[in-house]
């Protein structure tokens, strides 16, 4: 019983924020995230009959049509989106619990990973810009820590649905899950390899000589890709300096702060950042290439929510104090979302 009760305490703490942060992202105004419009013109060109035939993001496309079916305004849509993303979260976090071995009540980690969420300018672009990619992304850990957890097949073979049906070209990330089981220094030495060659162009090369000898120009497809938004393509060192700099660091601490019973499991969960990286160092030379970076980018807030709750301890103070951070956090988020503070 008092599981129950604390639950229910919790439950009613939580759920008014949750609401609140929904309708902030469902009522954002037009010119927040760049593809706002965008977006909203789709749902209007749907009420339009203008789009007659599915999207291969066949989901994301099935909620939009329900909502225009029964004549709603967009905000209700990308509200709707916003919910089913802060579900996955749940689930996520549920899942990740029982990779952990924690308690099936314990929302200290829940409310650590919505903290390093809202203040995260990857997931305000994940919600207000590239909101296909961002549930994408959400289901993609999803997919991963389940294949930790060991899953049935049913249950990877759903989500791998959800993840195609909200952004087809999710589909290079899907492979990767077979390094999952390999050892973390495997995956590391593999990454840090394809990083040179990116680095020194190698990547770029050894696409533009296959693409001679396929059917298809997949280099042209590539590289060009962005020049209608005058969107330059090539190597970046700054995204790729940052991404093999943040990885090492979560690996230096998880190395050299965690016991060895979390150092495991804390490594692991290193480990699938670096698997997230590889699209990027296979192809990072195109137009929007941090698109390539948002899984791997967004997923450190995980990392670090998972790390900060080895270290907080378990009692009322901790518990409120990180509520009370939570609320600051949402308060924070809120305003950037209705564009009272900007976030690049």
């Amino acid at each position: 019983m008092k599981i129950k009760i604390y639950s229910l305490g919790v439950l009613l703490a939580v759920m008014p924020i949750v609401f609140i942060l929904i309708l902030s992202v469902g009522l954002r105004p037009s010119w927040i995230g760049s593809d706002t419009t965008v977006y909203m013109n789709f749902y209007r060109d749907l009420g339009l009959d203008k789009i007659d035939h599915f999207c291969l993001d066949y989901f994301f496309e099935a909620i939009a049509r329900f909502f225009v079916m029964i004549d709603l305004p967009v905000w209700f849509f990308f509200s709707f989106i916003c919910l089913l993303n802060f579900i996955i979260i749940g689930l996520l976090t549920n899942v990740i619990n029982n990779y952990l071995h924690l308690k099936s009540n314990d929302y200290q980690l829940f409310i650590l990973i919505f903290i390093y969420f809202l203040l995260s300018p990857f997931f305000y672009a994940t919600q207000v810009n590239i909101i296909r990619d961002g549930t994408a992304i959400l289901c993609m850990y999803l997919f991963f820590f389940l294949i930790l957890c060991r899953a049935n097949t049913a249950s990877l073979a759903f989500v791998v649905m959800l993840i195609l049906g909200f952004h087809n070209k999710s589909i290079i990330y899907l492979p990767l899950a077979l390094l999952v089981p390999l050892s973390y220094s495997l995956v590391s030495t593999s990454v840090f390899i394809l990083a040179l060659i990116y680095i020194t162009g190698v990547s770029q090369k050894i696409l533009f000589f296959a693409s001679a000898i396929i059917p298809e120009d997949l280099y042209q497809t590539i590289v060009n890709y962005g020049v209608y938004a005058e969107h330059t393509s090539g190597i970046r060192l700054d995204f790729a300096g940052f991404t093999i700099v943040a990885g090492l660091f979560f690996w230096l601490i998880g190395t050299y702060f965690l016991h060895e019973d979390k150092r495991t499991k804390f490594i692991n969960l290193v480990k699938i950042y670096w698997i997230l990286t590889i699209p990027f160092f296979c192809l990072g030379f195109a137009g929007f290439s941090d698109r390539y970076l948002y899984p791997a980018w967004l997923y450190l807030s995980i990392l670090s929510a998972i790390f900060s709750n080895f270290y907080i301890p378990k009692s009322a103070f901790s518990t409120l104090t990180l509520y009370l951070v939570w609320l600051l956090s949402s308060l924070f988020f809120t305003c950037v979302v209705q564009g009272l503070f900007l976030m690049s």
